[in-house]
């Protein structure tokens, strides 16, 4: 009988299941690295793909201003020089007549500028 007693009280301490195994951390690790891999480009494209829509709205937003303007006073709104600094110059002139609410739009993409052609109101995203 006190082989039997002296088996379970070995038996208790050789196999104890109150934690885990330096295997199970392992495989674990590797899931969530496996799973990391494979989200982060995801959320990266879906964060550029954002980034390149918003612009596109802002863009079309300021091109919708410029029509107006046009519609209502006979032309296009007068600014100096072209490219971004007009692009800037549009903005806070449309902003402060009131055809668009935000005085400063910037590009969401990094890298790129709203440029603006004040002989033709088209306004772009430089490449």
């Amino acid at each position: 009988m006190s082989d039997k007693n002296t088996f379970k009280k070995f038996h208790h301490l050789s196999h104890r299941d109150d934690g885990f195994t330096l295997t199970e951390l392992i495989v674990v690790l590797a899931i969530l690295g496996v799973l990391a891999a494979i989200a982060v480009p995801t959320f990266t494209n879906i964060l550029s793909s954002a980034n390149r829509t918003a612009d596109n709205s802002n863009k079309n937003i300021v091109e919708s201003a410029v029509e107006t303007y046009r519609a209502v006073n006979g032309n296009l709104p007068a600014v100096s020089g072209s490219g971004n600094a007009a692009f800037n110059e549009l903005v806070t002139k449309l902003h402060n007549e009131g055809y668009i609410k935000n005085e400063i739009i910037v590009t969401e993409q990094k890298g790129k500028q709203f440029l603006y052609d004040p002989s033709t109101g088209k306004v772009s995203i430089s490449e």
